[in-house]
């Protein structure tokens, strides 16, 4: 189940799939790859985090991270910048570019 939440973080509505996120693509500010957050939730292998420009954000959960990465690497997230965050603390920041599957380092 997918989550859209207010800039208070105050829960807005529960979302049944990544549709609500492509219809509010122009919203979308900025992407969070959470691996931390997912050892919070079971069978998830990671946890995407779509950042919007009102200071709510957008969350689901991914099985899979190869799935993850291919769902944004769709051309309307061309160009915006992705965190990844890692369970043991360390981060990086990546742009998403044309290509298959691909993210680039900045």
């Amino acid at each position: 189940m997918s989550e859209v939440y207010d800039e208070n973080g105050r829960l807005i509505r529960k979302v049944k799939n990544l549709g609500w996120l492509l219809k509010h693509w122009k919203d979308v500010e900025s992407f969070t790859i959470d691996y931390a957050k997912q050892s919070q939730r079971n069978g998830s292998d990671c946890i995407l985090i779509a950042y919007l420009k009102n200071g709510g954000w957008y969350e689901t959960e991914f099985s899979c991270y190869s799935v993850c990465i291919q769902f944004l690497t769709r051309p309307v997230f061309y160009g915006l910048k992705v965190q990844l965050v890692c369970s043991f603390g360390s981060q990086r920041v990546l742009t998403i570019r044309k290509g298959v599957g691909t993210l680039w380092a900045r």
